[in-house]
């Protein structure tokens, strides 16, 4: 009887050291599954992070490159200046391309080579730096509206000049003067042009509710194509939210009669 105890007791001590193993190894195996796992999807970070910091690098290096190119554009006096603006635009021009190559994501420098060139009527050339702009400034709204500007005002291209300003004001839907001048292209030059005007006029006032300027544009728009009422109904608004303004209130006595 006693031989079968320590029999069964050494069987059980046997098996509880067989199933510590099991388990042991179970966990082992377990943990070293979580460990490479872990390992994975921290070397698939690694990756993951180094392949943008690469695109990152790349992109970089590529614009660099485009703005160097941009910068060696010859200069070229198009225009008939004075002298001395001649002299002042081209060493404006001479120190922005320095600046510029030590540091070509200076989004100020390029406002001012597109000026520049404007000023030397190197309009090719200035549309170049400001199509740049968005390249490095993302949502930028101010190089497209002196893109609109040129393509309205110098270049006639009344198409891109439309394109150009609706990005501005995409970009930014605060900026009233860029309704305003829209607006008075799409009166003068496009086919179908007072709806498309009023359209945008009253999109702009909308996202101004509180900008007395385009509900006075819009009551000059009306005047203009003969809309008396709707014109006199916009400026006695926009008198009773500014009672002192005395050229809209001369406007409102000039209707009513």
């Amino acid at each position: 009887m006693r031989k079968v105890l320590v029999t069964i007791l050494v069987l059980a001590t046997v098996g509880g050291v067989f199933w510590y193993i099991r388990n042991d190894l179970k966990f082992s195996q377990n943990q070293a599954a979580v460990t490479d796992v872990n390992f994975k999807e921290n070397i698939s970070t690694s990756l993951t992070e180094a392949s943008q910091k690469e695109v990152v690098k790349n992109n970089a290096d590529l614009l660099k490159a485009q703005a160097l190119k941009i910068i060696s554009r010859p200069i070229s006096v198009k225009i008939q200046i004075s002298d001395n603006s001649r002299k002042n635009a081209l060493a404006k021009l001479d120190e922005l391309i320095k600046l510029i190559r030590n540091k070509y994501d200076y989004v100020n420098a390029w406002y001012d080579l597109g000026a520049y060139r404007m000023v030397i009527g190197d309009y090719d050339g200035a549309i170049e730096a400001y199509q740049f702009v968005p390249l490095i400034k993302s949502g930028d709204y101010i190089g497209y509206v002196n893109l609109g500007d040129i393509y309205s005002h110098y270049l006639k291209n009344y198409p891109l000049a439309e394109e150009n300003f609706l990005k501005a004001l995409k970009n930014n839907s605060a900026y009233v003067s860029g309704y305003v001048e829209l607006a008075v292209l799409y009166e003068n030059y496009f086919e179908s042009g007072y709806q498309k005007a009023e359209d945008l006029l009253l999109s702009g006032i909308r996202f101004n509710e509180g900008n007395l300027h385009i509900k006075i544009k819009l009551a000059e728009f009306y005047e203009r194509n003969a809309k008396k009422s709707e014109a006199l109904a916009l400026f006695k608004e926009v008198l009773s939210l500014d009672p002192n303004n005395k050229f809209v209130e001369a406007e409102v006595v000039r209707l009513s009669q």
